[in-house]
């Protein structure tokens, strides 16, 4: 905010500089008062550029900041993306792998009820 204060200072700053430029000039054509109004627009001019640069500077480490931030919570988020969908994997791996040995396990006493009922009729 500061900044775009300053800046819109300076153009107004330059502009009423460019106004009495223009009057020195039609009344002390060649005059020191004249030069010194070009030295002195000169130097706003000069100052204005640099705090555009600084300006713009700003705006750019803010966008490149904003930019990585955005980039990192991403990256963040597909890590955290592929974990959960490993653990996922993992528990339904382990899950099916537990009701596999359940399922074996009552075939496996069913048989052996099976068996055991055999020799006992027999």
């Amino acid at each position: 905010f500061f900044l775009d204060f300053c800046f819109c200072l300076f153009l107004y700053c330059k502009l009423v500089l460019y106004i009495f430029l223009y009057l020195f000039k039609i009344f002390f054509l060649n005059s020191f008062i004249y030069l010194c109004f070009i030295l002195v627009l000169i130097h706003f001019d000069i100052c204005l550029q640099v705090l555009v640069l600084i300006h713009f500077d700003i705006c750019l480490q803010v966008l490149v900041s904003i930019h990585f931030d955005i980039c990192l919570q991403v990256l963040v988020l597909i890590h955290f993306d592929i974990c959960l969908q490993v653990l996922v994997l993992i528990h339904f791996h382990i899950c099916l792998q537990v009701l596999v040995l359940i399922h074996f396990d009552i075939c496996l006493q069913v048989l052996v009820l099976i068996l055991f009922h055999i020799e006992y009729v027999v």
